[in-house]
Formats: structure tokens, sequence, C-alpha cells
């Protein structure tokens, strides 16, 4: 299958049990802001630039975004003691409560998208390839990054 075709159906896979269900109505209120919840959660600071760099989007909208967040009290930030241009940012106690709360919802979603359309074997296979692009995309950041 060409990669094209291939990411057009895995991208709609990934995310059409997310729109149907409840995901996002009230808490987190976009899957861009469950994201960035995600990311820092793994990473536990960022500076803004970075999560710009790795949500794949302009510097102003990430900024937009984590004041956004900030202000919901889900996202703390401070100035980087080394660099007082750079804004660091880190997940509160609220913010892990909610990505939290959207994960179980994410899995619940995922678990009735399962039973509608898949068979117990398609839903194994789909979590274990989903597991392999974890790990892989995981890979790539680090090297990306120069880690």
């Amino acid at each position: 299958m060409e990669i094209a075709k291939a990411l057009s159906h895995i991208t709609f896979l990934f995310h059409y049990p997310i729109k149907i269900s409840e995901v996002n109505k009230e808490k987190v209120n976009s899957i861009r802001q469950y994201h960035l919840l995600r990311l820092l959660k793994e990473a536990k600071a960022l500076d803004v630039k970075t999560i710009s760099k790795r949500l794949g989007q302009a510097h102003n909208t990430s900024s937009e975004l984590v004041w956004r967040m900030i202000e919901k009290g889900l996202l703390s930030s401070e100035k980087d003691n080394r660099d007082r241009r750079r804004t660091i940012v880190r997940l509160t106690e609220k913010g892990e409560k909610e990505l939290l709360k959207e994960e179980k919802e994410i899995d619940r979603a995922f678990e009735n998208f399962f039973k509608l359309f898949l068979t117990k074997k398609e839903a194994q296979e789909f979590n274990e390839c989903s597991e392999k692009l974890y790990e892989i995309a995981k890979k790539v950041i680090k090297k990306l990054e120069g880690k």
C-alpha cells in the first residue's frame, strides 16, 4: 500500500473514535490540548519553542494554546533561570488529573469502536501496532532532538 494512502486511513482510524465519542466536550476542549498535556506528562517540562516543534504548529499558535491552558489551571509556567527569554511550561496537578480522565475516555471510545467494527483479534493487533508505532515515534523524536 502507498504510504500516503496508508497514513490517511491510519489517521482516520486513530481520530474517528475520539470524534464520535464524548471526549473533549468539557474539560480539555480540543485534541491539541490533549496532545499538549500528554507531551508534558512525558517530558516533565518544555519551553514553548519545543512544544511548537513537537506539536507541529506555529509558535504563536502553541503560545496561545499554552496560555489558555495556564488560565484553566492545567499548566504552569516560569522563566528559565539561564535564559529569561524562554518560558518553561509544566503540567499542574489539575492538568494531570484532567489528562488521566481524558485518557480513560479515549480508551473507552476505542473499546466501543472496536466492539462495533473489529474482532477481538483485530483489536489486539491494533493495540500491538499502536504500541510499536509509539516506540518508533519516541525513538525518532529523541534522534531529532539530538538525544
